[in-house]
């Protein structure tokens, strides 16, 4: 792993490469269907960029009906 998947990311940096609001990733975290978060002090948490990488990887493609691709 090079220091970019390594390198801890915040939220607002998140819902920026995912595309969710805020409420959505905590719902999806509360769910299990987010990466978790990481606690990096008493009132802050990160989350591991190569996580959030592969997560939007695993996420299937989808044409403009709504259809999954295989590309």
């Amino acid at each position: 792993m090079d220091f970019e998947e390594e390198r801890l990311i915040r939220l607002p940096e998140v819902m920026r490469l995912v595309g969710l609001r805020r409420s959505t990733v905590y719902k999806l975290i509360k769910e299990g269907r987010f990466i978790p978060r990481r606690r990096t002090g008493t009132r802050a948490v990160a989350f591991r960029a190569g996580d959030v990488y592969e997560w939007i990887k695993a996420r299937p493609i989808v044409d403009d009906e709504g259809l999954q691709n295989e590309s």
